[in-house]
């Protein structure tokens, strides 16, 4: 008699089974992997049109010359909904308002020198979004 793991029928059942199995799981990453990266598409939308009415507010406070005002405002923007972080830097990478030197900013901020307009960089589980403040009216 011939041993169960050795017959044909046995491995026609186990391959059977393993093969929708195992299209499932590959479909299921494939899938995964297309909404994260719909995600991540959309939350950098978001982000960039949050940049957009930052930039405007800012560069309206900062027009009028007063560093105290933009202080301010640069503060009240922390606390709204869907920004976890804002800061000024300047061309040096340097915090605005601070001597605080970000090396992990100084590449953005030499980014931002070369190509100009915004660009995004994620960073474990955030997005971080540099957008240029331009000079101009």
């Amino acid at each position: 008699m011939i041993p169960w793991n050795e017959r044909l029928g046995t491995r026609v059942l186990l391959l059977a089974i393993a093969l929708p199995l195992f299209g499932v799981l590959a479909i299921s990453a494939g899938v995964s992997m297309v909404l994260r990266s719909a995600l991540v598409e959309v939350a950098r939308e978001r982000s960039a049109s949050t940049a957009e009415l930052v930039n405007l507010s800012i560069r309206k406070v900062m027009v009028s010359g007063r560093s105290d005002l933009t202080q301010e405002m640069v503060k009240e923007l922390r606390g709204m909904t869907g920004i976890e972080q804002l800061d000024v830097i300047d061309r040096d990478g340097r915090r605005a308002f601070s001597e605080e030197l970000f090396a992990q900013d100084r590449e953005a901020v030499k980014r931002l020198r070369e190509e100009g307009g915004s660009h995004s960089v994620r960073r474990a589980d955030q997005l971080v979004l540099y957008s240029p403040l331009l000079n101009g009216p």
